[in-house]
C-alpha cells in the first residue's frame, strides 16, 4: 500500500523519515516524506473511504494513530505525526505484549473447598 508520511508538528529531528524507513521494512511502499502543511494535534492517518481496510492495517502499525475519513486523500494513505509520537511502529499483523497482570485465582462456588 502507498504512504506518505509527513511530520505534522513533531519536535524531533528526522521522525518522518525515520518513520518512513521502518514502515518501509515492514512492505508498506513509501510514496512521499516531507513536512506536512497542516499542524496535528495527534498523529493521525488520513484516508479515502475506498482504502478503509488499508488505513487500518496502516493503524495496526502505528500505536495510537487516530483514523481520520478524508475524500481528498486519493489513492494514498497520508501518516500525519504529531507531537506526542515516539517513532514506535511495528510490522502488520504483530500484536502489542500484553501487560503484566496479578494472578487472580477465581472462587467458585460449585468447588468444594466453598462447602
Amino acid at each position: 500500500m502507498k504512504v506518505q508520511v509527513l511530520n505534522g508538528g513533531n519536535d524531533q529531528d528526522g521522525i518522518a523519515g525515520d518513520t518512513a524507513d521502518e514502515l518501509s521494512e515492514f512492505g508498506y511502499q513509501i510514496v512521499w516524506v516531507d513536512a506536512s502543511p497542516e499542524r496535528v494535534d495527534r498523529t493521525v492517518i488520513k484516508y479515502s473511504k475506498v482504502k478503509l481496510a488499508q488505513a487500518q492495517a496502516l493503524a495496526a502499525s502505528v500505536p495510537d494513530a487516530q483514523l481520520v475519513e478524508d475524500p481528498a486523500a486519493g489513492g494514498a494513505l497520508q501518516l500525519i505525526i504529531g507531537p506526542g509520537f515516539d517513532g514506535n511502529v511495528v510490522a502488520p499483523g504483530a500484536e502489542a505484549p500484553a501487560p503484566d497482570l496479578p494472578d487472580v485465582s477465581t472462587v467458585n462456588a460449585g468447588d468444594v473447598s466453598c462447602v
